[in-house]
């Protein structure tokens, strides 16, 4: 007997967004008529969650009192929490006084009581509005918006944004890692330029000081 192995996918596509197309895409989320598609787009730039953990939400997920989302059963088979964004909880309240939805805890609710499996139509649509790239996967692609915003800040290590997006492997994470390490080096090329202007500021003031001193 032998094994046949099967050849790796490369899957580590990162997908971006210019500041131009994320103006724009935000302006074509803003001016659609579907609040609840809004409130599904805004869920995925504003978390990084998965499309499947953010379809299954309900109400009960959301921890209003800490500022927590429980995702239930995520691609690890795992429930975890995620911080819960101030701008996500108040559309979360307005969803949820606007569109009442009592027969079910569901937050996107679907057919026999159960939750909407897709927002295939107004995903493309707002896709089509916003003039974004053929290939780019508007709700997965936002989880690389996120990461990569985190990432080029310079402000959030690599580990925290492992853990934000649920990867279990770090190497999967390490995508991100060259937008972090160029984030640190303009950091790092400012620092250097603030203090030479502080040196040559100083020597200027030295010299100032001395002529001053000599008339």
């Amino acid at each position: 007997s032998f094994t046949i192995k099967m050849p790796k996918v490369n899957n580590e596509k990162t997908e971006m967004l210019s500041p131009t197309q994320l103006s724009g895409l935000i302006s074509a989320i803003d001016s659609d008529k579907d609040e609840g598609l809004k409130l599904f787009f805004y869920i995925a730039l504003y978390t990084g969650a998965r499309k499947g953990s953010i379809l299954k939400l309900k109400i009960s997920d959301f921890n209003f009192d800490y500022d927590f989302i429980l995702l239930r059963k995520t691609k690890s088979g795992k429930d975890k929490t995620i911080p819960l964004p101030q701008k996500i909880k108040e559309m979360v309240k307005d969803h949820i006084n606007n569109n009442h939805i009592g027969h079910t805890d569901f937050l996107f609710p679907g057919k026999n009581f159960g939750h909407r499996v897709s927002f295939a139509r107004g995903v493309n649509r707002v896709r089509k509005k916003a003039n974004l790239p053929q290939d780019f996967r508007p709700i997965h692609g936002l989880r690389h918006v996120f990461a990569s915003n985190l990432a080029s800040s310079g402000k959030v290590d690599i580990y925290t944004i492992q853990k934000l997006l649920g990867h279990e492997d770090p190497r999967v994470t390490q995508r991100y890692s060259h937008l972090r390490d160029e984030a640190l080096k303009k950091a790092s090329s400012l620092a250097e330029e603030i203090f030479e202007r502080k040196i040559e500021d100083d020597s200027e003031a030295m010299i100032h000081f001395k002529k001053h001193n000599v008339e």
